[in-house]
């Protein structure tokens, strides 16, 4: 998983990321995963993550996507 910021606020290697709440879709707190390591591009000033997911994806059995278009079934149900 891949996380593009702007480089003026970077994280370290190991921290935990949690859900902020903002938007209101999902509550604050929720562990989302840990940054494992960090590019930055002196180009375009921003710095390119990558974070190891809190849960491990192999075990979903259900999925919900939320875009700006509604719900997106992947189950083709």
């Amino acid at each position: 998983n891949f996380c593009i910021m702007n480089s003026d606020r970077e994280i370290e290697v190991g921290t935990q990321l949690y859900s902020s709440g903002y938007g209101n879709i999902y509550p604050s707190g929720l562990a989302v995963g840990k940054v494992v390591s960090s590019v930055k591009n002196k180009y375009t000033h921003t710095v390119t993550y990558v974070i190891e997911p809190s849960v491990e994806l192999d075990r979903l059995t259900r999925v919900f996507i939320v875009t700006d278009r509604g719900e997106v079934n992947v189950n083709g149900q």
